[in-house]
């Protein structure tokens, strides 16, 4: 028996490698939809809490009743404006207990913490850069007037990095030298005290 070919088109439902437009336009009806409800609720929540300050409840907060038999505290005096200078902190002693506290490098999340510093000069200390840092080893030298502070870091990405610092009394603050042991390159920093 010999089959007969079929002049018909072959129908879109039996023939896999024709693309259907209808999932695309599914998608895309759901992302628009998705954005409209996402942009409707923004505009309720901007509209609650712009309705909530104008609120008598909020407004009440701020009005005070007196009782007319309890007298009125006086003010306090002003404070004398002076053209002077701010005061800088106070030097504290060379010694080693000066070192302990919360360093952090200006306008960076670099935080040193000296957490006791041990009359032969060796310190506990944590290092964070957005993450703890093992502190290998740290040591408080004095030398002369000055105290120095040595740190160096072994972990990941730090292979060996070091700083040198100075303890500066007259500004409260920590200067030096960090090695960045992984580039073979130095930097000059500063940690200023946090507490």
């Amino acid at each position: 028996m010999s089959r007969k070919k079929s002049n018909r088109a072959p129908d879109a439902a039996s023939d896999q490698s024709v693309p259907s437009s209808r999932g695309h336009r599914t998608t895309f009806a759901i992302m628009v939809a998705l954005v409209a409800v996402t942009l409707v609720a923004i505009f309720l929540v901007r509209r609650s809490n712009q309705d909530l300050v104008g609120h008598p409840s909020w407004q009440q907060r701020d009005q005070v009743t007196l009782d007319p038999d309890v007298p009125t505290p006086e003010p306090a005096p002003a404070k004398e404006e002076s053209n002077a200078e701010p005061k800088k902190p106070t030097p504290r002693p060379l010694e080693f207990a000066s070192l302990k506290g919360r360093w952090q490098r200006p306008e960076e999340a670099y935080e040193l913490t000296v957490r006791d510093v041990a009359a032969d000069g060796t310190v506990k200390a944590t290092y964070f850069n957005g993450m703890f840092i093992n502190v290998s080893q740290a040591r408080a030298t004095k030398e002369g007037e000055q105290l120095k502070l040595f740190v160096e870091l072994r972990d990941v990405k730090y292979p060996g990095c070091t700083y040198r610092l100075n303890y500066l009394p007259e500004t409260d603050e920590m200067v030096g030298v960090y090695y960045q042991a992984a580039l073979g390159q130095e930097f000059q920093v500063v940690f200023q005290r946090r507490e």
